[in-house]
């Protein structure tokens, strides 16, 4: 790996998070792991008794279809006797939010952010990483020429392997497995760059961190593919969400330096973009516009609306740069099995959701939808701050108490 990204990767990793630890209350009874109730999509399961309350503890490893299932899981692991319950929810070993659940009406209330710094009631969620992962899905590349129709696609069977350690660490490998390319995206033709990389796609390690309360961050250094070169990349990603978090900002740093046989003269790449969200709970929907410089140089700026209907999301995409603009629909879908297989530390999940764009040129000139090549490509590393930690952007306190809606 090039050295110069592996100093910038430690250094931003270093210097964005700070991992804080609070003294776990060691008076209170602990009780062992759960994994018998794995099948119900929660992993690295603790129960404890504070205050003659039932406290549950656990990771969503069903990727939070929704508030409800997972809280009926917490309910079931704290016994029928109990009417309400704590619930603390963490992800790849970080904790995240605290919640009042009442197992009757499965209806959260007063939840909170909590912080790897505060104390938590009866213990630290980042001391029990939960193990290896092994998780299965897809990747694609698509364009339809407007004139003739043709649809060009490129795609892979995905899998990657996770090693997760203490206090947000973890490490992953991700290959691809080619299923179907079309001839566009083939050797010699039009969009051979832009095709889905077979074998190998990206291997990196990761720190995520919540040092105070709804300020969450995750670093990446490591080595991938964007489309089909290879590049030594550095990544951070940080959001803080305002409140009870109905308002979001996020900011995305990233360095990428080709790392392959560069006698083409590839270009070394930067991504600075910031954004921010707004859950406007009448509508349940979610508004955001965001800018910057990404990943091929384009300075732009992008505006979207989306709104999740169940396990779907369905929402509109707005993009502009010096150059064109871009306008379209953009969908997501779970598209693997949602509870996944669990066994001790093992672990075998789906991906968490399936997510295109379709968008066309509105300004001028362009046939084609994206592919074309890409407009405001920001990459993400395989396990991302906004999908894996925080559900598509939806755990966060006003979301979560507001849940009855789903």
């Amino acid at each position: 790996m090039n050295k110069k990204a592996v100093a910038v990767s430690l250094a931003l990793t270093t210097m964005a998070f700070a991992v804080g630890r609070a003294e776990a209350d060691t008076s209170i009874d602990r009780q062992p792991d759960h994994s018998e109730f794995s099948e119900r999509g929660l992993r690295n399961v603790k129960l404890a008794e504070v205050d003659h309350r039932k406290v549950v503890a656990g990771e969503n490893a069903a990727f939070f279809r929704n508030q409800k299932d997972s809280g009926a899981a917490a309910c079931g692991i704290a016994h029928a006797e109990a009417a309400k319950i704590t619930y603390i929810q963490s992800r790849y070993g970080i904790p995240l939010v605290l919640s009042e659940l009442d197992c009757n009406t499965l209806r959260y209330s007063s939840t909170r952010w909590i912080s790897q710094l505060d104390p938590v009631p009866f213990w630290q969620t980042a001391e029990y990483p939960f193990g290896i992962e092994l998780r299965l899905g897809v990747e694609d590349r698509f364009t339809t020429d407007t004139t003739s129709k043709d649809f060009e696609h490129s795609a892979a069977f995905q899998y990657s392997v996770r090693a997760q350690g203490p206090f947000g660490l973890g490490a992953y490998i991700t290959s691809n497995i080619l299923i179907d390319e079309s001839r566009s995206f083939r050797d010699g033709n039009e969009y051979d760059f832009y095709g889905v990389k077979d074998g190998i796609r990206e291997y990196a390690l990761q720190l995520a961190s919540h040092p105070f309360r709804g300020a969450i961050g995750v670093a990446t250094g490591g080595r991938t593919y964007v489309n089909k070169i290879q590049y030594d990349f550095a990544n951070v990603e940080a959001a803080y969400f305002w409140g009870r978090g109905s308002g979001r900002t996020k900011v995305t740093l990233g360095k990428y330096e080709p790392s392959q046989d560069n006698s083409l003269d590839y270009p070394s790449r930067e991504v600075a973009v910031a954004s921010q969200m707004q859950w406007v709970r009448s509508w349940n929907t979610a508004f955001e516009v965001g800018g910057g410089k990404f990943f091929y140089g384009d300075y732009g700026v992008y505006a979207s609306a989306n709104r999740f209907i169940g396990d779907f999301s369905v929402g509109v995409v707005f993009q502009v740069d010096d150059k064109d603009q871009l306008a379209g629909l953009s969908l997501s879908l779970p598209l693997t099995p949602r509870l996944g297989l669990h066994r001790g530390p093992l672990s075998i999940v789906g991906a968490p959701r399936l997510k295109q764009d379709f968008l066309t040129a509105t300004s001028r000139a362009s046939r084609l939808n994206p592919i074309r090549p890409p407009m405001q490509t920001l990459p993400e590393p395989i396990y991302n701050l906004s999908v894996d930690w925080l559900d598509s952007d939806r755990l966060y306190p006003a979301y979560i108490d507001d849940s009855e809606r789903e």
